[in-house]
């Protein structure tokens, strides 16, 4: 399936399901430890998340663990309609994942374009739309839409978002390209904590982050 944005495959093996976006792994339904962990371990440092915003990744499961909390509204951002579509159609636990909760409401537009329009303010910010391998994701990891970021956040909310590294040694290009991203953050947010993982996920907040945090 081709959209203006990619170019979408979605495999069967065995059970579970793969989505693939222009030949890279979105997702897999195999793969819910990893989608369970990378959720909780972000909304766990906030005291009472009620207020979400999500920019992409919405068909992968993680709407429906960030549900598991007590959340009153997810703001959901997908620019690609025919994503959704797609992973309904072919994905038998697509809808299952929260896309038809009632406190979750889609928006089909830039995301970039979404943070600088809206007039709502968070109490937690999560991008998860891949690495910064092209033109469209490295939007989403510099100092300006970081700035952009914390305009939109409620003053103890967190924003989050989670790039590929390794869980034990850092060395070479992969050392450098989390520093980078680290020092960004740092220049943005008063506080950044970092969980190592297979995905290293950043936590932010522009005060120091609630202390019942994991």
């Amino acid at each position: 399936l081709n959209s203006i944005y990619a170019t979408i495959a979605i495999t069967r093996t065995g059970q579970h399901y793969n989505l693939y976006e222009n030949g890279k792994l979105s997702f897999s339904t195999e793969d819910t430890e990893a989608i369970e962990e990378f959720a909780h371990l972000i909304l766990l440092h906030h005291p009472q998340p009620k207020k979400i915003l999500l920019i992409g990744g919405g068909t992968s499961g993680l709407l429906a663990e960030i549900l598991k909390h007590p959340v009153e509204k997810i703001d959901y951002v997908e620019p690609d309609t025919k994503l959704i579509q797609a992973a309904a159609a072919y994905i038998p636990q697509a809808y299952a994942y929260g896309l038809a909760d009632t406190r979750v409401h889609r928006y089909h537009l830039d995301a970039r374009f979404f943070i600088k329009t809206t007039k709502n303010k968070y109490d937690c910010i999560v991008v998860n739309g891949g690495d910064p391998s092209n033109l469209g994701q490295n939007r989403f990891f510099t100092l300006e839409f970081f700035h952009e970021i914390k305009k939109i956040l409620l003053p103890d909310g967190i924003f989050s978002l989670a790039v590929s590294s390794k869980e034990d040694i850092l060395s070479g290009g992969m050392l450098k390209y989390d520093a980078s991203l680290y020092k960004t953050a740092k220049a943005a947010f008063a506080a950044v904590t970092l969980i190592p993982g297979e995905r290293l996920i950043l936590i932010c907040s522009p005060r120091p982050l609630a202390k019942n945090a994991p």
